[in-house]
């Protein structure tokens, strides 16, 4: 490595990490005092408080990551444009991308580390946060595996969508069931009714189960059929249900491939889009650090009057702003059928790094 690109990486690390810092201490300020009064009625402690927002700390890094060095890339370059060590080194024969070559391998880095952490560490994490706001924030001593879920709904195989008041993993029975069984077109072919059921030897047995049948019009067909208790041939099991505890977004992309692939027979297209729609976006979200650097980088470079650090870093705030707002209306838009998967996810990607290619183009 050339001692020009170690002065560079150094400078960027360094304020990178400042960045961080600085983030990272006023998103826990504001998270602090935000739930104050819950820390104060439950009587947490510093241990309690220090594991809670080390654990937190995964999901913070990725999201402050990309405006962290978006400012760092901004704050290098514009102080190096203000000395006029840009103007030498382009007296030297380097061109505006070999200056920065390095800058943007770092950027690099940190789109894959982004990706890594979102992936490996986040997920476990998220659960073991939500762990701790239930044992300590709720006064809860059972792990959260062994909370009752309650008011649920669960895309299960075979075309069918369970409603459930209650979910107990601690003896896999549930209570307040409806059951509704549909066709490829999303008609309800029955609908059953349990007042509650268990999972025993492996099938699922209902209790005082009322069976509706209904046409291809949707009108009721015949009498509905009571029985006091029935086997149900199902595939869904209690682990599928316990499974609900995991949000989608603290889902990694295997996970979420996995419940697509097992809600795929259900035909609940709009459900389905969003799971295609939240893959991509976990694909499109990391490189965002490097597409935020590339486009800052001729805007960094464009000012060289007084005051006009601040001025980058404004600007490189809005930046960031802009895309955060474009990146969720485009995947709102997805979600609802207005775009293509691919597009909706990769829109504010593709159309910044379009305006800093022809920003560049500009630079002298």
């Amino acid at each position: 490595m050339r001692i020009l690109d170690k002065y560079l990486a150094i400078m960027f690390i360094a304020n990178l990490i400042a960045a961080i810092c600085i983030f990272f201490s006023l998103y826990i300020i504001i998270d602090l005092f935000s739930h104050l009064d819950e820390i104060l009625k439950n009587g947490l402690n510093l241990v309690a408080l220090r594991t809670y927002y080390f654990a937190f700390m995964p999901k913070i890094f990725v999201e402050i990551a990309p405006i962290a060095s978006l400012l760092s890339i901004v704050y290098t370059l514009s102080r190096l444009n203000k000395t006029n060590e840009i103007i030498a080194m382009r007296s030297s024969g380097l061109s505006i991308w070999q200056i920065n070559k390095v800058v943007l391998i770092c950027g690099l880095a940190i789109s894959c580390l982004i990706f890594f952490i979102n992936e490996k560490v986040v997920p476990n994490s998220q659960y073991k946060l939500l762990e701790i706001k239930a044992k300590e924030m709720d006064k809860k001593s059972a792990r959260l595996r062994e909370q009752p879920i309650k008011n649920t709904a669960i895309y299960g195989l075979d075309n069918r969508l369970f409603f459930l008041s209650l979910f107990d993993p601690k003896n896999n029975s549930l209570s307040g069931i409806v059951v509704l069984e549909q066709d490829e077109n999303q008609n309800v072919l029955s609908k059953i009714v349990a007042s509650r059921g268990e999972f025993k030897e492996g099938r699922w047995i209902f209790y005082d189960c009322i069976t509706y049948k209904y046409s291809k019009n949707n009108e009721l067909e015949g009498e509905p059929s009571y029985v006091t208790a029935k086997v149900m041939d199902f595939k869904d099991t209690p682990l599928d249900i316990r499974k609900q505890q995991l949000q989608i977004s603290y889902m990694n992309i295997k996970q979420l491939k996995d419940y697509r692939v097992r809600l795929s027979s259900s035909n609940a297209l709009k459900i389905l889009r969003g799971f295609d729609i939240e893959i991509q976006k976990r694909l499109a979200f990391p490189l965002s650090t490097v597409i935020l650097m590339f486009l800052s980088i001729p805007i960094s470079l464009s000012l060289r009057k007084k005051g006009q650090i601040i001025f980058s870093l404004g600007v490189s705030m809005g930046l960031a702003f802009l895309y955060y707002v474009l990146n969720s209306i485009s995947i709102a838009f997805g979600k609802e059928g207005y775009l293509p998967i691919i597009i909706s996810a990769w829109l504010a990607n593709g159309l910044f790094f379009v305006v800093g290619w022809l920003l560049s183009r500009n630079l002298p």
